[in-house]
């Protein structure tokens, strides 16, 4: 550890370190050095979609060349997670890290700030395996410090169920939505006595129950925000004709109930109340949110919190296309949760009720 030499009236004094400095000093250094206004990303990334023609079988004699070139061609896409490696670092240029790396003693009170005092974000497709391996890695007590983690979510991937309930790959048309490997119904969730049970369904990852239990009820109270940006669980589906997978923009209610249930199952303090607030966070133009709010109150949520905003295109508007003026739309950031579930064992939701449009 250097030392500060330092002279008063041209006399030498005592050399000090960041050691000798009262707690409260070193922890305002540490928040200076440290803490980001903005959240820091962990992780980033897309699925990169590469398209890939599927033809059938070449033909064996002469013959079969009619039927082989009328046979239809299905244009499927290859699925690539892209890593933004540039994002990544960006959030945290301003950070200090080697605190975090030096004495134990500075690295161990540096890491209490730095996990409580940041916001930790994760972008993208994400798939939550790298939230899992990040939470991992920290160690117990540095996730003990985490108070507010932003993950963007988007709708689960849709799989087909079929009537005995089992589910497998969904039809091949809907690529877009096959970045997972297909799970099989979650058993809190028991399949409805009434109603359709073939269909399109949602895959809910088995890494996200995983998430809650690696949190655990050990630790500070942490809020997690999950940002859905257009796409809020529980719209009414719509029938879409023109649409060629028109459940692509379906996002159901299992996956906000089993939250809600892993929450109360795996993070409950000694308090009685699980250490971890689970906010959901949409965007809607604000004519539109007009109209929909009690839709979107209607399958339990409650919102919390309303934000009016202007959307700026400018910059898009001169750069791309200055001959075109866009008006700049009005736009609502609402905050949303999910609450009193009434057991640890729910109904599943019935399938796409349009799922069997364009098959």
């Amino acid at each position: 550890m250097h030392q500060l030499s330092l002279k008063e009236n041209g006399k030498q004094l005592c050399g000090t370190n960041i050691l000798s400095l009262p707690r409260e000093t070193r922890d305002l250094i540490y928040t200076y050095c440290l803490t980001s206004t903005s959240p820091i990303v962990v992780w980033s990334g897309q699925i990169n979609y590469t398209p890939v023609q599927t033809e059938p079988p070449l033909p064996a004699s002469d013959d079969e060349l009619d039927s082989f070139w009328a046979a239809p061609k299905f244009i499927t896409e290859r699925a690539e997670r892209i890593i933004d490696f540039h994002t990544m670092a960006s959030s945290k240029r301003n950070i200090a890290r080697g605190l975090l790396r030096c004495h134990p003693v500075i690295s161990g009170e540096a890491a209490a700030i730095f996990y409580r005092m940041n916001t930790f974000s994760f972008v993208g497709y994400h798939s939550w395996y790298p939230i899992n391996s990040w939470l991992q890695v920290i160690g117990s007590q540095n996730r003990g410090y985490l108070t507010c983690l932003e993950i963007e979510m988007h709708a689960p991937m849709h799989v087909k169920q079929k009537s005995d309930g089992a589910r497998v790959d969904a039809p091949i048309n809907c690529p877009w939505t096959r970045y997972e490997i297909v799970s099989q119904r979650h058993p809190r969730l028991y399949l409805p006595k009434e109603g359709p049970i073939e269909g399109i369904v949602e895959n809910i990852n088995p890494a996200i129950e995983c998430f809650f239990k690696i949190l655990g009820s050990e630790g500070l109270n942490l809020k997690v925000t999950l940002l859905t940006h257009a796409w809020f669980p529980g719209s009414q589906p719509r029938r879409e004709e023109e649409r060629v997978c028109p459940e692509s923009s379906w996002f159901g209610m299992d996956l906000p109930i089993l939250i809600e249930i892993f929450r109360r199952l795996y993070t409950m303090n000694g308090g009685g109340r699980p250490r971890i607030d689970v906010l959901w966070k949409a965007s809607l133009l604000a004519r539109l949110y007009a109209k929909k709010k009690r839709e979107i109150e209607a399958p339990g949520w409650q919102i919390v919190m309303e934000h009016e905003r202007v959307e700026d295109f400018k910059t898009v508007r001169l750069e791309n296309y200055p001959e075109i003026n866009y008006p700049m739309p009005h736009m609502v950031d609402i905050t949303m949760i999910r609450e009193g579930i009434g057991g640890e064992y729910v109904v599943a939701e019935g399938p796409y009720p349009y799922s069997d449009l364009g098959r």
